[in-house]
């Protein structure tokens, strides 16, 4: 086979440049990993950590100031509260294989060049604000609960 050539309003050119550029996949799995993070977190959060701080909240029975009931209440509600049918974590389990499956298809548009890198970027960007939001709401939860009840962390 010959030459390709184009037809310009100059005559005849050969094309410039080489093969055309492959699409950069760099980070196009990172929206994936942070929705991963954030549905592991929140599992791990609701079913073992959140418990065992309400067990030392009702022990030395602490006022909890509302941002700390909201997160035990959300929590209790994720593992079931006695009497629940059904419990939360049946409504959560779909919306975070919603959420992984979307996060899995956005991550194999990237890999294939049909999304931007800014669009990839600015969704992990939304996603680590999620993960590092809920993490701070947390602990502040948390902090604000013991700081209450005139307990500190410092020595």
């Amino acid at each position: 086979m010959g030459r390709v050539f184009y037809k310009s309003p100059g005559g005849c050119q050969e094309p410039q440049g080489g093969p055309p550029a492959k699409p950069d996949r760099s980070g196009a799995g990172t929206p994936l990993v942070l929705g991963v993070l954030i549905v592991a977190l929140s599992g791990v959060a609701a079913w073992m950590i959140v418990p065992r701080l309400e067990t030392v909240f009702l022990d030395y029975g602490f006022d909890l100031p509302g941002v700390t009931v909201a997160v035990l209440d959300g929590a209790r509600w994720i593992r079931g509260k006695p009497g629940q049918t059904p419990p939360g974590w049946v409504f959560a389990a779909p919306v975070a294989v919603l959420l992984l499956s979307g996060l899995t298809i956005w991550g194999v548009l990237a890999a294939r060049g049909s999304v931007t890198r800014t669009s990839t970027t600015l969704l992990s960007a939304l996603l680590a604000l999620v993960l590092v939001g809920g993490i701070v709401v947390f602990l502040l939860a948390i902090g604000i609960a013991f700081a209450g009840a005139g307990m500190s962390f410092a020595s």
